[in-house]
């Protein structure tokens, strides 16, 4: 049976985590923060630190409020606001979505992030998804989700969404939509209760040509 699956960007697809904990330790050492944040490897000890919006985040690995804030906004906005250099996408995601629409299922994405960064990674894979819902068309992931059902001919109930943290989790429980988490992605680590996710674009890919 053939299935509306939307994704969120960050985490499911696009690997910006990473290069968000990158960005994290170039601040410390340019604002020189007296404790220095976990190694970037050490990605468990990074999600325990995960914070939306990212004020909070850098608050959490030490900066004062203002400090977070001046950063977010001479620092980070400038970075990712607008990304110069396109998130990349996670391996096996490409072939993911090709093998998701081949079966003929309907893809679409509902995100935070801006249409131009997400147009940006995508390149042509874009052209596989059907709709494509960002902060410049919503500010909020509930209605965009009822939405993206609707202009596809669904049902939030009758649609599956992809996503990487717990806040999406709750985007998908408000619209009734059935959710699976990613544990490559931010802050889902696999081990939470009532949640299926998966570990890899591959295991998401078979976990969807399951259900």
């Amino acid at each position: 049976m053939t299935k509306v699956i939307l994704f969120d960007f960050d985490g499911p697809l696009a690997d910006s985590f990473s290069a968000h904990i990158e960005f994290c330790w170039r601040m410390s050492q340019k604002y020189s923060m007296q404790k220095a944040p976990p190694e970037v490897t050490d990605l468990n000890a990074w999600k325990k630190l995960i914070g939306f919006p990212m004020t909070d985040f850098l608050m959490n690995i030490g900066f004062s409020k203002e400090q977070a804030q001046q950063i977010y906004d001479n620092d980070y906005l400038p970075e990712f606001g607008r990304q110069k250099n396109p998130a990349r996408l996670h391996y096996g995601v490409a072939e993911l979505i090709s093998e998701l629409k081949n079966l003929g299922n309907t893809l679409g994405i509902v995100s935070l992030n801006t249409r131009g960064n997400i147009l940006a990674s995508l390149g042509e894979l874009a052209e596989k998804f059907s709709v494509i819902y960002s902060c410049d068309e919503y500010l909020t992931k509930p209605p965009a989700l009822t939405a993206a059902t609707l202009l596809l001919g669904s049902t939030p109930e009758k649609s599956i969404y992809i996503g990487d943290a717990l806040n999406d989790h709750a985007a998908a429980c408000e619209v009734q939509m059935p959710f699976i988490g990613v544990s490559y992605g931010w802050s889902i680590t696999g081990e939470e209760e009532g949640i299926v996710s998966a570990e890899s674009p591959a295991h998401l890919k078979s976990i969807l040509i399951a259900v």
